[in-house]
């Protein structure tokens, strides 16, 4: 039987499956004005930065300053933010929303794996059979998509499969190096201002070689939007991270390819076979065995 601790960690992660999936999609729409990636990916981290500033400022909490607190914001904006963010921003336009969000539902696989390797979290019998679930699933979805595929096709799609694996690398990261004495939020914080630091020199040389256009009001709503999407997602991401551990949060990619399609289908009309829905079955009860198991993180260590 699932407690109550449980049961709010599996409440949350739906909540963050369901911002995800629509992150494909709002990415989808973001590159629509053909604007350089380094300016998307920097206008919507600033976006972000203002936000979760202003947010501390209201808390009067903000994040730490110190060599080993950037060390650890500086990484993870590397691999939770930055390469992913990249990485879809050059693909989403060949796959689309609902193929984008297939290649990352392998987060979990992955992060199993790392942590299994790293010696950092063994998996349960319950927690494999899941993965193995939810991997076949979404083998059964990717297979017509990559069989037969040219060569000169694949870049897309091989650089879509970074995404994931940066996204475990974050999980990871997240769990193991959690600054102390700093909640969510600061940490959030944090992440935002690390991922400046990195994208303004992309962005200055860009526009150096390649000057952008300034967008017109329509071109900056899904900006808006995913701005708005991202500190909800940060927040849900971490409250999940400290009450139940980085490889549950993780199982919320496997939601992920449920409101991925779903959200792709609504906004811009993509269209899929019955192999989806049947794949898309597998993987809801691969994220329920999953999330069922008991989480890795005690109710002490909620933020």
């Amino acid at each position: 039987m699932i407690d109550m601790i449980d049961t709010q960690a599996f409440t949350m992660l739906l909540a963050l499956g369901t911002l995800w999936g629509a992150h494909f999609s709002l990415v989808k729409a973001a590159t629509f004005d053909q604007l350089p990636a380094a300016w998307l990916a920097t206008g919507l981290c600033l976006a972000n930065a203002v936000l979760l500033q202003l947010i501390a400022r209201i808390r009067q909490k903000t994040p730490g300053t110190g060599a080993a607190h950037w060390a650890f914001f500086s990484a993870c904006a590397l691999t939770g933010y930055v390469l992913p963010l990249l990485c879809e921003l050059f693909s989403v336009g060949t796959l689309g929303a609902g193929q984008l969000s297939l290649l990352v539902a392998s987060t979990p696989l992955i992060t199993v794996l790392l942590g299994w390797l790293t010696g950092h979290t063994p998996p349960g019998r319950r927690r494999l059979l899941g993965v193995a679930l939810g991997f076949a699933s979404l083998m059964l979805l990717l297979w017509p998509a990559l069989h037969g595929a040219a060569p000169h096709t694949m870049a897309p799609w091989l650089t879509a499969g970074l995404v994931p694996l940066c996204y475990a690398s974050y999980h990871l990261i997240v769990e193991r190096f959690w600054p102390a004495q700093h909640d969510a939020w600061q940490v959030a914080g944090g992440e935002a201002l690390a991922c400046l630091v990195w994208l303004l020199p992309l962005l200055l040389w860009q526009q150096a070689n390649v000057p952008a256009h300034w967008p017109d009001l329509a071109a900056l709503t899904p900006l808006a939007a995913l701005s708005l999407c991202s500190v909800l997602e940060i927040w849900l991401y971490f409250a999940i991270v400290r009450r139940a551990g980085a490889v549950y949060v993780s199982q919320a990619g496997f939601l992920t390819v449920i409101t991925g399609i779903a959200w792709g289908m609504l906004l811009f009309g993509e269209r899929h076979d019955g192999r989806v829905w049947l794949a898309a079955a597998g993987l809801a009860v691969a994220l329920g065995v999953s999330s069922i198991a008991t989480p890795n993180k005690s109710d002490t260590q909620q933020s």
